[in-house]
């Protein structure tokens, strides 16, 4: 036979939970709820006329910082091919506030495992080494950085994404401009 107390005491958390809420409701402290960003995203009211809000995209989601990235803020780089290397792909960049960006490329790698990339000054057909923010390497296609520049400021001037094939070949295996 179960004892009539099991749950309660089975449970601790849960006893621990509603003394919780009863103290602070017999307090007359309550907080206000906390609303998830999908939620709120879900609650907007329908536009004036009456027609519904567009369900968020997934270029809405959260960035690891937090901040969501609009179209506005982010860039697409088409990366391609220089010479015979094979790699292809695209970077895109998210200004995430706080003169940050975050850097995602996807490439076809062609068979390179790990291929250093950062961005630097200049066209594609010009780069200019001299100023360079370093990226993570690009490793089995993939890579996820976020540099200390906002998207405003590499807009502004000629700036590219580049490849290089490994960590011991630095010549350029594939390269986009920023625009």
């Amino acid at each position: 036979m179960r004892h009539p107390r099991r749950f309660a005491l089975g449970r601790p958390a849960v006893g621990a939970a509603v003394l919780f809420i009863a103290a602070s409701c017999a307090a007359g402290t309550t907080q206000p709820p906390v609303t998830p960003p999908a939620a709120m995203a879900a609650s907007v009211s329908p536009a004036p006329g009456g027609q519904s809000p567009s369900a968020p995209s997934t270029a809405d989601a959260p960035s690891p910082s937090g901040a969501i990235p609009s179209a506005l803020s982010t860039r697409t780089v088409n990366i391609v091919a220089i010479g015979s290397s094979g790699v292809s792909g695209t970077a895109t960049l998210s200004d995430i506030g706080g003169g940050r960006t975050m850097v995602v490329i996807k490439v076809d790698a062609n068979y390179n495992l790990d291929m250093p990339s950062m961005i630097a000054g200049g066209p594609c057909s010009h780069i200019d080494e001299t100023t360079v923010w370093s990226l993570a390497d690009t490793r089995g296609g993939v890579g996820t950085s976020i540099v200390t520049v906002a998207l405003a400021d590499l807009i502004k001037s000629p700036n590219n994404v580049h490849l290089h094939p490994a960590g011991d070949d630095m010549s350029y295996a594939a390269c986009g401009d920023i625009k």
